[in-house]
């Protein structure tokens, strides 16, 4: 079975201070945000057919800046605030989002390190396959906390440096491209791993700023950049050497 992409989305260049007057996301935190941004652009060509199935997200740190304030006070005032806690989880981003798009399908949240944006790309074809749905948004999101950075940024080598971001893509079947009649971006085929790591990040593609769900968003950038494509396979460097590969084709495969 034929897995596309037909929408992509990014929260880079996004007004986030907006987001942040408006009702729903009084209460909501920053990877919740960042992540709604790409999410709200991948659903733009649906034109307000909200006909999702199912989603899948990914974050590396997950809810770490709520997880810090858990911790601060707890350490503080010998308090454990149960609420501050539930939303200190993984999937508190995942939950917030789904409710939002009123999603009554799988809804799945993987964290896996530098292969975070890969597990997720798996476990959607994987739902697709197999027929558990015919749609299906794939996010990648980490949220930068600046009191933890010099602690987290001692944890990779030179020349990584951390950032944040988050990236989605709108992938399909065969009979989730018919019900929602989008164009065909790429269509994706497998993901794998090369384990032998050199040793050495390459300067260049951490640049931007690492994080590590960031696999999605360089998955979109790439698909935009469409004239500079080549080939069939897409090699995702991880700041330990080793590195994804994505097989895919450019439009309907």
């Amino acid at each position: 079975m034929n897995i596309h992409v037909v929408s992509t989305g990014l929260s880079r260049g996004k007004d986030l201070e907006a987001l942040k007057r408006q009702g729903d996301f009084r209460k909501a935190t920053h990877n919740m945000m960042l992540a709604w941004l790409s999410i709200e652009e991948a659903l733009q060509p649906l034109a307000g057919r909200l006909a999702m199935d199912a989603m899948v997200l990914g974050s590396g740190f997950g809810e770490l800046e709520v997880t810090r304030n858990f911790l601060k006070g707890l350490a503080e005032s010998g308090l454990a605030r149960p609420l501050l806690f539930q939303n200190s989880l993984h999937n508190a981003t995942l939950g917030f989002l789904a409710m939002k798009l009123a999603l009554t399908g799988p809804s799945i949240t993987v964290s896996n390190r530098c292969f975070t944006g890969e597990n997720c790309l798996e476990a959607a074809m994987l739902l697709l396959q197999q027929g558990q749905c015919r749609s299906c948004l794939v996010t990648g999101v980490d949220a930068l906390i600046p009191e933890l950075a010099p602690a987290l940024n001692a944890i990779y080598p030179v020349p990584v440096t951390l950032g944040e971001g988050a990236a989605t893509l709108l992938l399909v079947n065969d009979a989730g491209q018919r019900q929602l009649g989008l164009p065909i971006l790429a269509t994706l085929h497998d993901v794998t791993y090369d384990w032998n790591a050199t040793g050495q990040a390459d300067a260049e593609i951490f640049s931007h700023g690492y994080y590590e769900a960031d696999a999605i968003e360089i998955l979109v950038e790439r698909l935009r950049a469409g004239t500079h494509l080549t080939g069939t396979t897409l090699g995702l460097a991880k700041p330990d050497g080793s590195r994804s590969i994505v097989h895919w084709s450019l439009g309907a495969g």
